[in-house]
């Protein structure tokens, strides 16, 4: 799989913000690294209707609702992790878990 890349497998479509627009513009020469392309490709078999990018933005020089595909590392509840551990020993372990 390619690092920039965008499945089944590594998205949720239901995750997808209410609002977020859709892109349906087969004809753009930049469309594999625009997420909102991407994700179109992904849309339920199911889904009837959405917000989406219309054509006129191919006529524009800058690409004025661009999201480039890029892989995020985040976590969730990192203020208390270190809650019963001695301070001494953060800076270390903040490391280890960093290199996993």
């Amino acid at each position: 799989m390619e690092r920039n890349s965008i499945t089944k497998e590594t998205f949720n479509f239901s995750q997808l913000p209410y609002n977020w627009a859709l892109c349906y513009i087969s004809e753009c020469n930049r469309k594999e690294e625009r997420m909102r392309y991407q994700v179109c490709k992904l849309a339920p078999n199911g889904l009837t209707r959405s917000n989406c990018v219309f054509p006129t933005v191919m006529n524009k020089k800058e690409f004025p609702h661009f999201s480039s595909i890029q892989v995020v590392r985040a976590a969730v509840g990192f203020s208390r992790i270190f809650a019963e551990v001695k301070e001494e020993h953060h800076a270390a372990m903040r490391r280890e878990i960093a290199d996993i």
